[in-house]
């Protein structure tokens, strides 16, 4: 018991050496289709934003786009965290029979298809606010329209593992939404948490505030701040992991950089190149209320900034996982 409970302090910054480019296939287009089994067609009246569209789901506010632009660079973000993984969905050890599985935040769904493929065995569920995922699925695989932010319907320790991968900018309340995977996890079973962290840093200490790079992260969090739904989450899911009531809790953060030759920053390049414009587009101009015409330019200096090997920015995704005590209840932390 004293060991199981133990909190893990295993905290790692990796980077990648360059390799070969040559198998380097970003695959950033997209074939997956729409489902539209069962939903309400209000949700399919998305609204419109200089030309992208946007999730319609009932009193949700979300930042990024739902067109198949947007599904793209999700999936190209997918790849670049599988790649990162070293070819793996997730880094806690739940061992090769997991029963019952749920995904919160699916997207496009391609998470959860690759891992009700490789684990036939499990029940898996994934949730989202947008339809956008594919029909032609695995038998053991079923997508429902939910919004993670209100009551989990979910009952008690059921789950095996809960899945939960960029939600940054989303959420009201997270040590609310960790609280709820806790009641809703086996004892025994685990949690995993991927975000990125929207600050860039920099290999080289000349790049300052006043750097259009140094302060990219600012008016994201600023207007994560304004509405309640932060965008400073990467360094703060540990503690919140912990306080809910997992333990054996794990956090590891991963350099992803933009310069060199590397297949990690090729695919970070391929994710950043492929929609930075959905990325902040309704952030700078609903919210922070920017011009359209000022975002434009604004994204391309942006582009260009990153373009500077000399800059030598990244930034860290962190990895955070921990699992429920297999003495614990659900009433325990309810």
């Amino acid at each position: 018991m004293a060991e199981e409970e133990a909190a893990a302090a295993d905290v790692v910054v990796h980077d990648t050496s360059d390799e070969e480019e040559s198998d380097f296939d970003p695959g950033c287009g997209s074939d997956i289709g729409s489902s539209t089994t069962s939903i309400p067609e209000s949700l399919f009246d998305y609204p419109e934003i200089h030309g992208r569209t946007y999730p319609n789901f009932p009193g949700t506010s979300y930042w990024l786009p739902n067109d198949k632009a947007a599904q793209e660079t999700l999936d190209i973000a997918h790849n670049m965290f599988t790649f990162l993984l070293g070819d793996k969905l997730f880094l806690a050890p739940i061992g090769d029979n997991p029963q019952k599985v749920i995904d919160i935040g699916t997207g496009t769904g391609i998470w959860a298809i690759e891992f009700a493929d490789k684990f036939p065995s499990a029940e898996v569920t994934a949730t989202d606010i947008c339809p956008i995922q594919p029909t032609w699925v695995p038998p053991n695989l079923c997508f429902e329209m939910d919004d993670a932010q209100l009551e989990w319907t979910q009952a008690p320790n059921i789950y095996d593992f809960i899945h939960i991968r960029g939600l940054l900018g989303c959420m009201s309340d997270w040590p609310a939404l960790y609280s709820r995977a806790f009641r809703t996890t086996k004892p025994g079973g685990w949690l995993e948490n991927v975000e990125m962290d929207m600050r860039f840093k920099f290999d080289n200490c000349n790049v300052s505030p006043g750097h259009i790079l140094f302060d990219w992260a600012t008016p994201f969090i600023e207007s994560g701040d304004k509405i309640g739904t932060t965008f400073d989450v990467a360094g703060n899911m540990k503690g919140w992991m912990e306080h809910a009531g997992f333990v054996n809790v794990t956090e590891k953060r991963y350099k992803i950089p933009f310069s060199g030759e590397s297949r990690l920053a090729q695919w970070n390049r391929c994710f950043y190149n492929s929609d930075l414009e959905g990325f902040a587009l309704l952030v700078l101009v609903e919210r922070m209320k920017w011009s359209y015409p000022e975002v434009l330019v604004y994204l391309a200096e942006v582009r260009a900034a990153l373009r500077q090997a000399a800059n030598q920015a990244y930034y860290e995704v962190t990895i955070v996982y921990g699992q429920k005590s297999k003495h614990a209840s659900a009433e325990d932390f309810s």
